[in-house]
């Protein structure tokens, strides 16, 4: 499948200072008024905003950060296709749209039902990278889907800027089945672990507080004092 999109007027040129300043703002006005408006056409047809409704075959694409039933709470555009088979079952298969290595990774989706919360389970991702990253305001929290039961998780605040929030990381052995439970391996000052519900205003001001869940979650609740991408790994 090709798009063809309205072609962008003339560039402006530092070499040219007359028509610099015309040419620039006809190209916002392209940018604003026409190609903008192309590509929210382009995805607007396909663009799903929830995988717990009824899908129709094909292939769709989301933003894991504002779709309902994802497999993730990352924010990246995902490229998904859907399976439907008799007996109303459903399969989704979905791929993060990245060029960057260390973030991409593909997921599998299946629900016995025409509708309704689908299953998911991680079908590839590098090894020895981040699993999954959730953007977490401060006094909120964000949950991360597990690729399984039990494992070693760690948990990094601002992994990826240069003011890496050591202090409110750790390391811990993760049990997201019927017994929700973490033990530490490894906390910073201002790392903590709950087994109450997290709210935003649970733990103490300025920690990281983390609590296993026994939906195959664990929620993450950010009193950092400013929003925060967290970066979250699985051994």
């Amino acid at each position: 499948m090709a798009f063809e999109f309205t072609p962008a007027p003339t560039l402006p040129a530092l070499g040219s200072p007359s028509t610099f300043n015309n040419r620039a703002l006809a190209l916002f006005d392209w940018i604003a008024n026409t190609h903008v408006d192309e590509l929210e056409a382009m995805f607007a047809g396909n663009l799903l905003t929830s995988l717990n409704v009824s899908l129709v075959p094909g292939r769709y694409y989301f933003i894991g950060s504002s779709v309902t039933g994802g497999p993730d709470g990352a924010s990246f555009y995902y490229v998904c296709d859907v399976y439907t088979f008799p007996g109303n079952g459903v399969t989704v298969i979905a791929h993060r749209a990245t060029t960057t290595a260390s973030a991409q990774r593909s997921f599998i989706g299946t629900r016995t039902a025409s509708t309704g919360a689908l299953t998911w389970a991680v079908l590839s991702q590098p090894a020895g990278t981040v699993y999954a990253s959730v953007t977490i305001a401060d006094d909120a929290v964000g949950t991360v889907t597990m690729p399984r039961f039990g494992s070693f998780v760690s948990v990094i605040p601002g992994g990826d800027i240069t003011s890496v929030q050591n202090a409110g990381a750790g390391l811990f052995l993760c049990d997201v089945g019927s017994s929700e439970l973490l033990i530490s391996v490894y906390s910073g000052v201002d790392f903590a672990i709950s087994t109450s519900t997290l709210t935003g205003t649970t733990g103490t001001d300025g920690d990281v507080t983390v609590k296993a869940n026994n939906d195959k979650t664990i929620s993450i609740e950010n009193r950092r004092g400013q929003s925060f991408n967290f970066h979250v790994g699985v051994l």
